[in-house]
């Protein structure tokens, strides 16, 4: 009542709290949903993801576009969805007048599939122009090979001091950065194996150690959860 504003329905009558309550958790629920933990196999799951994306990049866009072109109900998604209206809570009849226009619908839905088109074309086009570099293959090779997701292959340089003296020493690992297609207690075997194809794959002239990191977890924008795992490994060895 201080924004001399209401929620009511097609008749101008006040709506339920189960519909208010819908309205409200269209809105609201990403926000209650951040940094909440999932289980890692409803995270991991595709279509479960692709969902989450579609409601969380697809429904800011739909937002912005009702915003932008429905002046004649003023009505944004959660409004739509729950056939509710914002009216002047001063105003004798609270009455809706107008309706949103179907070729409106049609234009967002074009939109949005262009938005997903455009986006697959233009990941597949990048995929494409990537150079086949010796990382790049080696991250295919482990990618086919093992249980791991490879998100980076890299090579870095650490310099180690001594605790008893000052002496330095310069150490070259390189590092295989992913994530577990399944999680487990123990990921012994599995850097083991991983170590083998690096082995078999990769030019380890200079390379003193490996080092396979595990990052369990996830991150799907709402919510996220992670640890990470690292198992090392000589090269001498």
């Amino acid at each position: 009542m201080v924004m001399k504003i209401e929620v009511v329905g097609k008749t101008g009558t006040s709506i339920s709290v189960i519909r208010a309550s819908i309205r409200a958790a269209v809105i609201t629920l990403p926000f209650f949903l951040n940094n909440m933990s999932l289980p890692y196999d409803l995270a991991m799951n595709p279509v479960f993801m692709t969902l989450i994306s579609i409601v969380i990049f697809g429904g800011m866009f739909t937002v912005l576009y009702f915003f932008t072109v429905n002046r004649a109900t003023k009505q944004s998604i959660h409004d739509v969805i729950t056939e509710t209206y914002v009216v002047n809570s001063q105003s004798a009849v609270k009455t809706v007048e107008g309706k949103i226009q179907l070729y409106k619908y049609a234009i967002l839905g074009v939109l949005l599939i262009a938005i997903f088109h455009f986006g697959l074309n233009a990941l597949n086009r990048l995929s494409q122009k990537v150079e086949m570099t010796e990382m790049t293959k080696l991250m295919q090779i482990i990618a086919a090979k093992s249980d791991l997701y490879v998100t980076g292959v890299q090579e870095n340089t650490t310099t180690v001091t001594g605790v008893l003296n000052s002496d330095s020493s310069k150490v070259n690992s390189l590092i295989v950065s992913g994530m577990p297609k399944e999680p487990k207690d123990n990921y012994n075997e599995s850097a083991v194996k991983i170590v083998k194809i690096v082995r078999d794959n990769y030019n380890l002239n200079g390379i003193d150690k490996i080092t396979i990191k595990f990052n369990v977890g996830y991150d799907i924008g709402i919510s996220s959860s992670w640890k990470t795992v690292n198992i090392s490994e000589d090269v001498k060895k």
